[in-house]
């Protein structure tokens, strides 16, 4: 004899619109997911077109930007004043504006410039971090020996990296000022691990003059 339990039509009811409740909880996520991404990208672009463009007092007249006007005009942006520059590390692939702040605003959109570290190109310790998940997660390929590049508006810095570090959360050593010209850029670490990663890894370069 088989017994069969009848669910009452108000459980029906409560499953039902909780199927609903968590359809539409999912798809929010989805659309901030999407936002986000297309917020960064966006701000990456536009920044970038106008990095690349001469500055006022170098040249009254300057061309078109990169971008359309139009896609300017849609975005709402125009050049930063707290924009520095672009960092890239052309052998895996970084490529990124940095913006000078480490608030959660500007690491959403771009890498950020620790305030009081020296600027790029300063002699001085200059710290970048950006998260593990976006704009620094090539990083975990990168080598000693790898060449970094910061284009700023007027100047192009170069760099190598001398040194690569795993270092736990509190590690202010990596923050101190340094002697010399160089770089450290910071993310979390492990970069596969989900949460809020426990280490961080450190990638440090020293400023490589280019022969004359």
């Amino acid at each position: 004899m088989i017994l069969r339990t009848r669910i009452p039509a108000a459980s029906k009811a409560v499953f039902h619109w909780l199927g609903i409740g968590l359809m539409l909880v999912g798809a929010c996520g989805i659309a901030v997911f999407v936002w986000v991404k297309a917020e960064a990208w966006i701000y990456q672009e536009c920044q970038e077109a106008l990095l690349e463009q001469p500055l006022p007092a170098q040249a009254p007249e300057a061309p078109a930007p990169v971008l359309s006007k139009r896609v300017l005009s849609v975005a709402n942006l125009v050049r930063d004043p707290q924009v520095l520059g672009r960092l890239e590390i052309p052998r895996i692939g970084v490529k990124v504006m940095v913006r000078e702040g480490m608030d959660k605003r500007t690491l959403r959109k771009a890498a950020g410039h620790l305030p009081g570290s020296a600027l790029p190109g300063q002699r001085g310790n200059s710290v970048i971090a950006a998260h593990r998940d976006t704009f620094f997660r090539p990083l975990r390929h990168v080598r000693r020996g790898d060449l970094l590049r910061f284009v700023a508006p007027r100047q192009t810095f170069h760099y190598v990296v001398d040194s690569i570090t795993v270092v736990g959360p509190d590690a202010e050593e990596v923050l101190e000022p340094a002697p010399d010209t160089r770089f450290t850029l910071i993310t979390c670490f492990p970069f596969d691990y989900v949460g809020a990663a426990p280490r961080r890894f450190v990638v440090s370069a020293i400023e490589r003059p280019l022969p004359r």
